[in-house]
């Protein structure tokens, strides 16, 4: 008896999970202007197959706009990807790498100037955030 109960647990369970996946991403109607956001030129895209397993479908130019479905998120071992809607696509793109914000997308950690600069915090009011030394 108890090895027709445990089937079927597995098979309940996998629905719940199915249904679970499918409503989360229910409300397709609300949708954000993101911006692809990156420390390289380029940022990653993923598409998803069948099995639920993303693999990487390309890059495109950091700072494109795309349109994002915050209601539509894949978790993958412990990474969130958020579908984003680009060029008549969907894609899923890392959600550490969109940007709501278009002067957001720059992620560099360190700067590399040719000659010394003074790097400045704020177009606006010239407010100096450092120096960068050359090299």
């Amino acid at each position: 008896m108890k090895t027709q109960t445990f089937p079927r647990i597995f098979r309940t369970i996998a629905l719940v999970a199915l249904l679970v996946s499918a409503a989360a991403c229910a409300d397709k109607e609300l949708t954000e202007v993101r911006y692809l956001a990156s420390a390289t030129t380029t940022a990653n895209l993923y598409s998803l197959d069948e099995e639920g397993a993303l693999s990487l479908a390309g890059n495109f130019l950091r700072g494109t706009e795309v349109v994002a479905y915050p209601n539509c998120v894949e978790r993958i071992e412990k990474v969130s990807y958020m579908k984003v809607l680009l060029e008549g696509g969907e894609f899923y793109v890392k959600e550490s790498a969109l940007a709501t914000i278009a002067s957001d997308v720059v992620r560099e950690k360190s700067v590399w100037v040719r000659t010394p600069a003074t790097v400045l915090a704020d177009m606006e009011t010239s407010k100096i955030a450092g120096f960068a030394n050359k090299g």
